[in-house]
């Protein structure tokens, strides 16, 4: 694989990477994934909790909506006893669960506790204020995979419009999310503006003190200059500036006797 052509042939060849949006029932966030069809359902589990804020939830399950009920997506890890043969679900690959069609979309439901009775109606109620159907999808909670569209979601109804509205929601989302970065941008840097002009300020304020001050210094040094001068000038002893007196040219007489 030395080239981008043969990755991608290799990708197509050997790969069937589905985009799963997952909506924790009633209220919260949409979450976006991509998986594999031979990651585990741990690693699911896993990517829920790192990206949402509701996914370390104590007994949080997850589920696949579909016309025939909700199938639920097992995470369990108990060890084996000389009692009871051990469950490791959370091994399983996700095409167990009948996910391994490339480029696939996939609408999964997130809930807090699990209890079968507050699982459906709270599912119910969800369904009836965001979908209209035609026909009443069954809201029986399984664990086992009798029923489950194979390949999923095979043109499930139900799959087909939970994705739309997770769509939708999931792009709201983002939207909302922008907006508070931008809207946290700008305070910060309202923040710093008023700072930098604060600090800017403060160097003016500086400078001109500064200024003031080296003027009140130079304006003593001239005046202690000054008086210098005139204590020198008051010390010496007044002298009369008298005319030089011109040399006669040298005269000899002679006298004769």
């Amino acid at each position: 694989l030395t080239t981008s052509a043969a990755v991608t042939k290799n990708r197509q060849l050997n790969l069937d990477i589905f985009e799963v949006l997952i909506k924790t029932i009633p209220g919260g966030p949409v979450v976006q994934l991509r998986l594999e069809r031979r990651d585990s359902v741990g690693f699911l589990h896993h990517l829920l909790r790192t990206n949402s804020r509701f996914g370390g939830a104590d007994d949080a399950v997850l589920f696949l909506p579909t016309m025939n009920g909700l199938f639920c997506i097992d995470n369990d890890e108990i060890p084996e006893t000389d009692l009871a043969a051990g469950v490791y679900t959370t091994d399983l690959m996700m095409e167990r669960y009948a996910l391994r069609d490339n480029r696939s979309t996939i609408a999964m439901v997130h809930f807090h506790l699990f209890t079968k009775a507050a699982i459906s109606e709270t599912f119910r109620i969800f369904l009836n204020a965001n979908l209209h159907m035609d026909s009443t999808p069954s809201l029986e909670t399984f664990h086992h995979l009798v029923g489950l569209p194979d390949p999923f979601p095979g043109g499930d109804t139900l799959q087909n419009k939970l994705f739309d509205v997770f769509q939708i929601q999931h792009k709201a989302d983002k939207l909302r999310i922008m907006e508070d970065i931008e809207s946290d941008y700008k305070d910060l840097m309202s923040k710093i503006n008023a700072e930098v002009e604060g600090r800017k300020h403060a160097a003016l304020q500086l400078r001109k003190g500064q200024r003031m001050m080296d003027s009140t210094q130079q304006r003593k040094r001239t005046q202690g200059g000054a008086f210098r001068k005139a204590g020198e000038d008051k010390g010496k002893v007044p002298t009369l500036d008298l005319p030089k007196k011109s040399k006669a040219p040298f005269s000899k007489t002679i006298s004769i006797i």
